[in-house]
């Protein structure tokens, strides 16, 4: 089995990243390239593609494996692809799983379906093993999301079915607000089981409760921010690093305001530079008096200043 560590200094920061679209509402998959160089250079360690901020639900499965094909490709073995095949449909998850193995993808992400639910956790573990055995030489991680998928899944009892019955299952992305339950799947971790916390607004909380690993979408374009946070924590500047998070959180408070973190977050990535192409229907692209109002407000709070005090940190250190 393949057992690619991220090799990256601030190794724990993985993006979740935006499908690339044309206005046309075609995929820009060659755009793709420069958005992967542009994360390894902030300083990311790892990529998860076609999930909720790469609005998966919005694509074909043909598209979706597209997406997973080009990003694998772009990466070129320098950072690890996560390739995210949940479905509301068995089959078409094995399909995306089977696709994913056969590019070379370093990990599959799962999920719950989000209409017919499995009835428990042990339920849910039947759901994953098929998918898991449909790409049998790649780690599998499920995607606790409750919040999206409604589903309010005990994730210590998953771990422990899942352990027993998935050969593959390598651990959970923990996009829950729990920290509690959070520190408890920590402490029935071991080397082949890990935890990525997905709430980007308190990854300086989730990293005082143990959490080492995290995925998110503003990773994107404010990886700087997050790798100075983590440079602060790790020095014990605790100070410093709670100032970054308010720092971050101002950022986030104004995504909320702009349409949240798919919508506001492909416009912010235009605005660093990184042109993703708007959203897909049903969401609708910020607009143009929006798009100049955000990055007003962005402006106003520091934050483009902020990346650049970030980046020089960071260069310093390395």
């Amino acid at each position: 089995m393949k057992d690619k560590r991220m090799a990256n200094r601030h190794n724990g920061l993985v993006a979740a990243v935006f499908s690339p679209v044309e206005t046309s509402g075609k995929l820009a998959l060659d755009r793709i390239p420069t958005i992967v160089s542009h994360l390894i250079d902030n300083g990311i360690g790892g990529l998860l593609v076609g999930g909720l901020t790469g609005e998966y639900a919005s694509f074909s499965d043909q598209e979706r494996m597209a997406l997973h094909e080009a990003y694998v490709n772009a990466a070129n073995n320098q950072i690890p692809i996560i390739a995210h095949v949940g479905h509301d449909v068995l089959e078409s998850a094995k399909e995306l799983a089977r696709h994913a193995e056969s590019i070379g993808a370093d990990e599959i992400l799962t999920s719950c379906p989000r209409l017919f639910k499995p009835a428990s956790e042990e339920a849910l573990c039947d759901w994953c093993a098929p998918i898991s055995a449909a790409a049998p030489n790649t780690p599998m991680f499920f995607y606790n999301s409750p919040v999206i998928s409604g589903s309010g899944y005990a994730m210590t009892k998953y771990i422990e079915f899942a352990k027993q019955r998935i050969p593959t299952f390598r651990g959970i992305k923990f996009s829950a607000k729990d920290l509690y339950e959070m520190n408890l799947c920590l402490q029935m971790n071991d080397d082949a089981c890990s935890i990525y916390f997905g709430c980007d607004e308190m990854l300086l909380a989730a990293l005082a409760m143990g959490a080492n690993a995290a995925t998110g979408s503003t990773y994107n374009y404010a990886a700087p921010l997050f790798c100075q946070l983590l440079d602060h924590y790790e020095a014990g500047e605790m100070s410093e690093a709670q100032a970054c998070m308010s720092r971050i959180n101002q950022m986030i408070s104004l995504l909320h305001e702009y349409g949240g973190g798919i919508i506001a977050g492909k416009a912010i990535m235009k605005m660093v530079g990184v042109d993703c192409g708007p959203t897909r229907l049903p969401l609708k692209n910020l607009s143009d008096a929006e798009y100049n109002a955000l990055q007003d407000a962005l402006t106003s709070i520091g934050f483009f200043d902020w990346l650049k005090t970030a980046n020089t940190s960071i260069a310093a250190h390395t």
